[in-house]
């Protein structure tokens, strides 16, 4: 988290285990005015919830232990359609795409992926809720 976040700008949760892809997705959407808590799974993730209200989560499928679509479904219970979830994982297979969207999530971007591509579904669901509140 930056050191001094700007109360204004949206908040973004990052969840993935690899912690080379945390850094690079934080580092981009940071670069880009957004708030942003990297995590390396669910523990962390529900720590960071409990501290922000995120407007958008990010989240790995392939992790140990909890994987992302336990993590989307954690999401859905404690904040409903308030916050948006984006899958941003390596899985190409068909099924953990349905799987995500049947959980609820809003988007699905498969690694490695363009960070115009990130930037552009990050920018367009922050700003839905950005712009309810």
């Amino acid at each position: 988290m930056p050191a001094s976040p700007d109360p204004t700008a949206p908040w973004i949760i990052a969840v993935d285990d690899d912690a080379t892809t945390r850094t690079i997705i934080a580092s981009i959407l940071q670069r880009h005015g957004y708030n942003v808590i990297a995590c390396c799974g669910g523990a962390e993730m529900r720590a960071a919830m409990a501290r922000v209200s995120p407007h958008v989560v990010l989240l790995d499928i392939n992790m140990p232990g909890e994987d992302g679509l336990c993590l989307a479904e954690d999401v859905r219970g404690r904040f409903g359609f308030s916050v948006s979830i984006i899958m941003l994982t390596g899985s190409s297979d068909e099924s953990d795409r349905a799987m995500a969207y049947e959980i609820g999530a809003d988007a699905y971007l498969t690694k490695p992926c363009d960070r115009d591509d990130l930037l552009r579904m990050v920018g367009h669901y922050a700003a839905s809720h950005v712009a309810a509140q």
